[in-house]
């Protein structure tokens, strides 16, 4: 999610978890390019084929989460 109401010391446009899984919020990166420059960088699980044949395709990067 991109924050564009950050908390007191965070960033306007901080990229941050938050989800109904999630019990914190937490920073992943100061900002969309830095984010998309770490998974670039990352080594990514490769995706499921089954889910290719439907046309949607999901990589995970344990490290960035």
């Amino acid at each position: 999610m991109v924050d564009r109401d950050p908390a007191p010391g965070g960033t306007v446009g901080q990229v941050i978890v938050a989800g109904p899984d999630e019990d914190e919020r937490r920073v992943l990166a100061p900002g969309v390019g830095a984010h998309l420059d770490a998974l670039l960088a990352a080594e990514l699980d490769p995706s499921d084929p089954d889910a290719l044949a439907d046309g949607v395709a999901w990589w995970d990067a344990p490290g960035l989460r």
